[in-house]
Formats: structure tokens, C-alpha cells, sequence
């Protein structure tokens, strides 16, 4: 417990004030609003005992109620999100095995030479031919209005068998595989991001200023900047403007 004392009970600064009134000081020195308060959150979390995980699940639900939103620790957030790209992954995985099958298949007579079978082959062109199919649909509008100007028609030809369900498949194939993608290299970007930790563990709003050494771009973690950035590229408020 630190060391503060009660002007209205006039204890010991070493013994918790009893009454938790707003005017404690410590070393002397009025204490603010928000400092008093966390005095009390410590006098009384030491009268409740350790915390435990039934007493965190206790705090994390009034939390909740009062800020009508959830509210995990940071590693269920983090992990909430892997698992949701994990879903991704294994859901393109599972469509992948079954439209192609023979995907991955060599030729045993000759291990060494690395050679396909016929089935593999065959499986291997039809995966690339929809991903071609889907790049066209995927056009913009001024792409497509380029492209009927300059007099180029693409056309895919189908079968009306072919155009079914293990067309809708390779659809949902090429989702997911294209959703696994972004979402890795979005997760890469967000461990790399310097500016995104420190919104998250140190509160920190985007800076405004930007340095005129570095001038917006990171820049390691070796060394230091004359103007205070960081080597984030960027110069936190009350350290002084770019000049």
C-alpha cells in the first residue's frame, strides 16, 4: 500500500485511510481527482483479497453492462481473430481436397524427376482456368468499358452442366483462399505496425506532426532523432512542431 494520509481522520501515512475521502494527500501534495480514485480501487481491492479469475469474469460483465459492448483482454481479442482466419483457411483447405483431389499427385515410376501425373496435370489447369475466370469477373466497370472499346470480347464457355454446383464450389474456393490471403497479410502488417502498438498499449492518438529527419516513414530502433520522434517518422504532441 503507498503511503498517503487522510486529512479529515489524520492517520499515519502508512496505514490505509478507512473513510476513502477525497482529500488525501500524498507527500504533501493534493492529490487529483483521477489519483484519488485509484487509491480507493487499491484500498479496496486489498479489503476484497487476491484477485481471482471468477472476481476478473465478475468485473469484466459489469464492464460489459456498462459500456453495452464486450470487452476481452487483449490475447482473446487477438486470439478471436486467428481463430476466425483459421476457419478460413481450413474451409478453403477442405473445398480444395475436394475438387482436386489428385492436385498434389507424382508420378512413382520416377520419384526423382518430380513429374505430375496426368490427374494432377489436368486438376492443376483447371484450378488456374478458374482463377482466370474469376480475375475477369473481378474487372472494374472501366476496365470492362476499356475492353468492349477496343473491340476485346472474353467470353467463358461453359457446358450447362458445368456451370453448377462444382462451379458455385470453386467460387467459395476462391473466397476463402483469397480471404486467407488478405487476412495473413493483414495480421503481418498489424505485428509490424509500431504505430498501431502504441495506439493500443500506450493510448496514443495518431501524431500530427511530422519529423523533418524522418519525415512520416519509420525508421528501426537503433539510434535516436534530435526532434523527438522515435524514429517513428512522426513527433508526439507537446515535444515540439516540425520545423
Amino acid at each position: 500500500m503507498g503511503q498517503f494520509h487522510c486529512t479529515d481522520c489524520n492517520k499515519d501515512p502508512k496505514v490505509a485511510c478507512d473513510c476513502m475521502c477525497a482529500t488525501c494527500c500524498w507527500s504533501g501534495r493534493e492529490l487529483a481527482r483521477a489519483e484519488v480514485e485509484e487509491l480507493r480501487a487499491q484500498i479496496a481491492a486489498e479489503r476484497e483479497g487476491p484477485l481471482t479469475d471468477e472476481k476478473a469474469g465478475a468485473m469484466l460483465r459489469r464492464l460489459e453492462k456498462h459500456f453495452h459492448s464486450p470487452v476481452f483482454p487483449m490475447e482473446r481479442f487477438c486470439g478471436t481473430l486467428r481463430s476466425w482466419a483459421s476457419c478460413m483457411r481450413e474451409r478453403a483447405s477442405r473445398l480444395h481436397k475436394e475438387l482436386l483431389p489428385k492436385f498434389n499427385e507424382y508420378d512413382e515410376s520416377d520419384p526423382k524427376s518430380w513429374k505430375l501425373t496426368p490427374e494432377a496435370e489436368a486438376a492443376r489447369g483447371e484450378y488456374e482456368t478458374e482463377k482466370a475466370y474469376r480475375q475477369i469477373e473481378d474487372l472494374s466497370l472501366t476496365a470492362r468499358a476499356m475492353l468492349a472499346k477496343n473491340e476485346v470480347k472474353i467470353t467463358r464457355v461453359q457446358t450447362p452442366a458445368r456451370a453448377t454446383e462444382r462451379s458455385r464450389k470453386f467460387s467459395d474456393l476462391l473466397d476463402f483462399e483469397e480471404a486467407e490471403y488478405r487476412i495473413e497479410r493483414t495480421f503481418l502488417a498489424i505485428q509490424k505496425s509500431n504505430l498501431l502498438a502504441r495506439m493500443f498499449f500506450a493510448g496514443e492518438k495518431p501524431r500530427e506532426n511530422i519529423c523533418p529527419v524522418h519525415k512520416g516513414r519509420w525508421s528501426g530502433i537503433m539510434g535516436d532523432c534530435p526532434h523527438g520522434c522515435q524514429l517513428t517518422g512522426w513527433i508526439p504532441d507537446g515535444v515540439g512542431a516540425a520545423t
